[in-house]
């Protein structure tokens, strides 16, 4: 059987039948995956996407083998994406506990510019996949976060020039992975932050040209959004 591409788990005939030429969203491309190929176009025609059972759960459900796919397929899914904002928003909208430990993996990335021996940003990034993992509080993620901004704070008074924006952007993004586990129970809200989170991030690494480096980072910390899916621990 001959399987797509990009989407190396989901057979050509799935994908065409759920996906076809319209925007392979995730919703839509986790139905294909969902699918018995050969029923495809009937499962289609009679359930559309909405109909099929195609969330996180009902893959882990199925064992390990079926989990590790859906991994894999989010993962491919995300490096489609135009940037790591727009790859985390949809993460949490498909589910939350996935894109608020895709924040955090991304937030991790630029803490090597939080000025050394301060910590709180690694707590707020901590706590937030404490969180995921069943281990944490809403509120230990918000106590966590607020101190992560008193960080962000202080870093732009105490750092100088260039430094200062990344210290504080670094931190910031931390803070904005454990507010989108405090809003866990408000998808738009967890949305907003996860996003906030890859804008501080991409902050924290541009350099010269604001406006073009950013929007390079952004692109490019894809890669680290979908290398954190494969790592979530609902499947460890």
């Amino acid at each position: 059987m001959k399987m797509h591409k990009v989407f190396t788990h989901i057979p050509l005939q799935s994908y065409k039948a759920f996906v076809g030429r319209r925007e392979p969203t995730l919703d839509a491309v986790m139905a294909a995956l969902a699918v018995d190929p050969l029923r495809a176009d009937e499962a289609f025609d009679q359930l559309g996407v909405e109909g099929v059972p195609r969330s996180l759960v009902d893959f882990t459900s199925r064992g390990a083998v079926a989990g590790s796919r859906a991994l894999d397929t989010i993962a491919q899914w995300t490096l489609t994406r135009e940037d790591a904002r727009a790859a985390l928003v949809s993460l949490v909208r498909y589910n939350r506990a996935l894109g608020v430990w895709a924040a955090c993996g991304l937030a991790r990335q630029v803490l090597r510019n939080v000025p050394m021996g301060v910590k709180r940003p690694l707590l707020a990034i901590e706590t937030a996949e404490r969180w995921v993992r069943g281990e944490a509080t809403t509120d230990d993620c918000r106590k966590a976060a607020i101190a992560a901004m008193a960080a962000a704070d202080q870093a732009s008074r105490d750092e100088v020039g260039p430094a200062a924006n990344d210290a504080a952007n670094a931190a910031y993004a931390a803070a904005y992975a454990a507010l989108s586990a405090v809003y866990a129970f408000d998808e738009a809200a967890s949305a907003t932050y996860a996003g906030a989170a890859a804008d501080a991030a991409a902050g924290a690494l541009a350099t010269a040209q604001w406006n073009a480096s950013r929007r390079s980072e952004l692109q490019r910390l894809r890669k680290v959004v979908a290398d954190a899916c494969l790592s979530y621990p609902a499947m460890q």
